[in-house]
């Protein structure tokens, strides 16, 4: 069987009034397709939660239980910054935007290790 990867695309605001619909979504498509790569793809992101990030860490979770791997990607300074200061970069792939520096996302050097 090949290799299967979706890509998700959320936009705007991620937070306790939109995430609890996309989280549902996200978790039925895991199981359904049981994807070997699941990407959310932030590049129309401006804003997440720690409701976001819960959902995050579901989506990781159930990627594990199945063998998958999670990649966040295109997370501009500001979210990229939230998971780095929660841990979650240690535990979850989270790529910055084209163009920005790697380590700290808001230039610095310390703080982040790619």
């Amino acid at each position: 069987m090949p290799d299967v990867e979706l890509v998700v695309y959320p936009e705007g605001e991620l937070d306790i009034a939109t995430i609890p619909a996309l989280r549902e979504e996200w978790l039925s498509v895991i199981d359904d397709v049981q994807p070997d790569l699941l990407v959310i793809d932030l590049s129309a992101v401006t804003f997440l939660d720690s409701t976001a990030l819960n959902a995050v860490i579901a989506v990781h979770k159930r990627q594990r239980e199945h063998g998958g791997r999670l990649i966040v990607s295109n997370a501009n300074p500001r979210v990229a910054k939230i998971f780095g200061l929660t841990g979650l970069r240690d535990l979850i792939d989270v790529r910055l935007q084209e163009g920005q520096p790697e380590g700290h996302p808001d230039g610095h050097a310390d703080g982040y290790a790619s």
